[in-house]
Formats: structure tokens, C-alpha cells, sequence
């Protein structure tokens, strides 16, 4: 296992955890994860020295609303009525889109019969370890910290 075996791991648990949610009406937040790997370095003496490792999870710009939810606002029609057509569901976009208004999402009492509906990014990180083969990789050990995770998820960093 290399970094970017890591890289494509974390994004394709993260798509399992989607697709568990039942986030995968359309698959554009599922198909849209991609990932850099940053490094850091110092030199000293004319050897280069590894500082630090970040790889960067990306994903589409709704993320953060999948992960943590809405407050109540009105959506665009055309996603709603996307949304309804690749569900093949008998809903008026309209009512759909007030009760977004009215309550945000996921709506108290909607269809889902998934037993989480939130906090994806959050369940996978709660569930990642790479200590292990990070240290296998770089030869030393290692601190893994995960940051930018739940509550502004617009990236996965380790």
C-alpha cells in the first residue's frame, strides 16, 4: 500500500458510507471525490527531510450540506426536479421545495430508510486508521491527525 492507495481508500469508504445513507440519487457528490498529496520538507546538510504529509479529499460543493445537514432555505426547482425524476418518485418539486423551505434537510419524516442520514465524512473518520501503513510507508512513526472534517468539510487532510 502507497499514499495514494490511502487516498483512494478514504474516497471509496466515503462512497460506500454515501451509498449506505442513500446520498446516491443522482452519484454527482459520490463521483466527484478527488485527492492531492501534499509534502513537506526541510532540508539539512543537503538531505531532504519528510516534515509533513497531507492528503486532500475533495468532493463537490453540497458536501458539507450531505454531511451536515440544512437549516431551512428554498433550493433550486431544477435540482428538485432532477432529484424526483432520477428517484422516479410522484412528488411536486414545488411542495418538495417548501417543505425544504420550511424545515430544511433531511426532512423530519421523509422516505429514507436509512438509519443515518448525516454525518458521512464523520462515521468514515471515526473509522479510519492508517498508522500502520503510513509508518510501513515512511519508514517512521507517525501522527496522524485528521482535520477539517465534519463541520466544514470541504477537504479530508491526514
Amino acid at each position: 500500500m502507497n499514499i495514494e492507495d490511502i487516498a483512494k481508500d478514504i474516497i471509496k469508504k466515503l462512497q460506500e458510507e454515501l451509498d449506505f445513507q442513500r446520498h446516491n440519487a443522482t452519484e454527482t457528490l459520490r463521483n466527484s471525490f478527488d485527492y492531492v498529496i501534499n509534502e513537506e520538507y526541510i532540508k539539512i546538510l543537503g538531505s531532504r527531510i519528510l516534515t509533513g504529509l497531507e492528503i486532500e479529499i475533495r468532493g463537490a460543493e453540497h458536501s458539507d450540506f450531505v454531511e451536515n445537514s440544512t437549516r431551512p432555505h428554498f433550493p433550486p426547482i431544477e435540482a428538485i426536479e432532477d432529484w424526483i425524476a432520477v428517484k422516479g418518485l410522484d412528488l411536486n418539486a414545488w411542495a418538495v421545495a417548501m417543505s425544504i423551505a420550511k424545515n430544511g434537510t433531511p426532512t423530519p419524516g421523509g422516505r429514507s430508510i436509512a438509519p443515518r442520514r448525516t454525518d458521512y465524512v464523520q462515521y468514515v473518520a471515526d473509522n479510519l486508521d492508517y498508522s500502520k501503513e503510513l509508518e510501513l510507508i515512511l519508514g517512521q512513526q507517525v501522527e496522524v491527525a485528521f482535520t477539517n472534517w465534519a463541520k466544514e468539510f470541504n477537504s479530508i487532510n491526514i
